[in-house]
């Protein structure tokens, strides 16, 4: 049988350091980590390596951020954000180039848009990181449709062990709990899973371990 997907003409995506950070676009990502973790942190990082990726990223958060400030004033035009859990108009998205959308700590039960433009937002190309405070609390929709997970300080070992059960990271409790203990015992520090090239990384380049 033909597979007529293969004479379909597929959008250039552009992601000029794929070398150094191996993250495929679009994406969709979860980042979890307790308050005050670094979980911004570490989104800066990612843009800081994926520099020239994105031509225009989009901010839903509750409150002012200083790094998110930061972030509009040295890119200027190139950075939309929306406070008090608003978020964009999907409709209204422009399309054809490479976008990054964050939801920062914005309750999906509140607001079923922000479901509906992560799973459709590649359409668009869109990346998508959704940041919450547990693995355990995000929403299954989430959870269950990412491509790369972050997981900092703080998590607790219901939401290791709901990992084990949705994902086959090929270990049981006791390795995973170490690996993610060794990973993220120093502050601001992230254990990454990385479902599309089957590894686990130290913050976002570092492989320690494939599965």
């Amino acid at each position: 049988m033909f597979n007529f997907y293969e004479n379909i003409k597929q959008p250039k995506v552009l992601n000029p350091n794929f070398k150094k950070h191996k993250i495929e676009i679009p994406f969709r990502s979860l980042i979890c980590c307790s308050s005050g973790g670094g979980k911004s942190n570490l989104c800066l990082n990612l843009l800081y390596l994926m520099n020239k990726t994105f031509h225009k990223i989009i901010i839903c958060t509750k409150a002012e951020e200083p790094l998110y400030s930061y972030l509009q004033d040295k890119l200027k035009k190139g950075v939309e954000i929306y406070y008090g859990g608003k978020i964009p108009e999907f409709e209204k998205m422009d399309s054809g180039q490479n976008g990054l959308v964050i939801f920062d700590d914005l309750v999906l039960d509140k607001n079923k848009a922000i479901g509906e433009m992560f799973i459709r937002g590649r359409k668009l190309g869109y990346s998508m990181i959704y940041i919450s405070q547990s693995f355990y609390q995000t929403d299954k929709l989430i959870r269950q449709n990412v491509n790369y997970i972050w997981l900092g300080r703080g998590m607790q070992k219901r939401d290791l062990n709901m990992i084990l059960s949705e994902f086959a990271l090929g270990m049981n409790k006791n390795e995973l709990e170490q690996i993610y203990n060794e990973l993220t015992k120093k502050p601001m520090n992230f254990m990454m899973i990385d479902f599309n090239n089957k590894n686990i990384r130290h913050n976002i380049t570092d492989i320690v371990k494939q599965f």
